[in-house]
C-alpha cells in the first residue's frame, strides 16, 4: 500500500499560455526586499522586484511574469490562470477492485493555519487543504447521488490554504475508473459545472465550493499553483441503499 501512494507523488509541473483581465489598481511594481504582506519577490528583466495583483505592468515582459503566475492585462497585472489550467493532469490509474491508495491525515487544518475547522484532518503536503472526512486515517468523501447539477451527486468540500499567497486551481478523476471530478464555488455559486475551482490565497477561512461526481471509487485531486503541483487522494462513496 504504501508503494502505491509513493507512486502517486507529482512533480512541479511547467505553466504554459496566458489570462486576460483588468485590474483597476495603479501603483507599480515595488522594489524586492520589503515586499508587503501578499506579493511575490521576483526577478523581473534582472531585477528584483515585489508583484502582486493589480500594479502596473508592461506587457513586453509577459514571460517573465508568467513564471510568477502574473500576466500584464491591459497595464495591470492579472492572475494568470491560463498557465495553471494548461498543466496537465498526473493522476494515475487503477485496476478496477484495487485498494485505494487514500492519503494520510497529517495533523490538523489548525496546525496549517486555518481558523474555521483547526480540528479537523489535514490531507495532503499542502498549501492548499479540502474539508475531507478521515476514515481509519485516510481520506474519503460522502456524497449524495443527485444532489448536484445535471444528474450528477456531490456534497460541499471547502478549501483552505493559509500560508501560500496567489491563485490555485483544483482538478481531479477518477483512479480505478473512467468518470471525472466537476466542481462549482460559492458564496457566488454559478449552478454550472467546472473542470476546476479557480481560488486565491492566502486565506485562513474556508472557501465555499462543491465538488460533483457520478460514481462511488478512488479519486483524486489534482492541486497546482506557483511552484507545486500535487495530489490528494480518497475513497468516494455513497450512503447505502439498504
Amino acid at each position: 500500500m504504501s508503494s502505491a501512494r509513493t507512486a502517486l507523488a507529482v512533480a512541479v509541473v511547467a505553466i504554459g499560455v496566458t489570462f486576460a483581465g483588468s485590474p483597476a489598481q495603479s501603483r507599480t511594481a515595488e522594489p524586492a526586499g520589503r515586499c508587503a504582506s501578499g506579493a511575490i519577490q521576483a526577478v523581473i528583466a534582472g531585477r528584483q522586484q515585489c508583484l502582486r495583483w493589480g500594479l502596473a505592468c508592461r506587457a513586453r515582459l509577459n514571460p517573465a511574469y508568467h513564471r510568477y503566475l502574473f500576466t500584464c492585462s491591459g497595464g495591470y497585472l492579472a492572475y494568470w490562470w491560463s498557465g495553471l489550467i494548461r498543466r496537465p493532469l498526473h493522476i494515475p490509474t487503477l485496476a478496477i477492485g484495487s485498494a485505494c491508495p487514500a492519503t494520510e491525515a497529517d495533523g490538523t487544518l489548525g496546525e496549517r493555519g486555518n481558523l474555521d475547522a483547526t480540528t479537523a484532518a489535514a490531507f495532503g503536503p499542502g498549501p492548499a487543504y479540502p474539508t475531507l472526512f478521515s476514515e481509519g486515517g485516510h481520506a474519503a468523501l460522502h456524497y449524495l447521488p443527485g444532489w448536484g447539477y445535471e444528474g450528477w451527486g456531490g456534497t460541499k468540500v471547502l478549501w483552505t490554504v493559509p500560508r501560500y499567497h496567489g491563485p490555485y486551481i483544483v482538478r481531479g478523476r477518477q483512479l480505478d475508473g473512467p468518470n471525472q471530478l466537476r466542481f462549482d464555488q460559492g458564496p457566488n455559486w454559478s449552478n454550472k459545472l467546472h473542470d476546476e475551482l479557480r481560488l486565491v490565497g492566502s486565506y485562513t477561512r474556508l472557501n465555499p465550493a462543491a465538488t460533483y461526481l457520478h460514481a462511488s471509487g478512488c479519486y483524486a485531486y489534482q492541486v497546482d499553483g506557483r511552484g507545486f503541483s500535487y495530489l490528494i487522494v480518497f475513497e468516494a462513496s455513497a450512503p447505502s441503499s439498504g
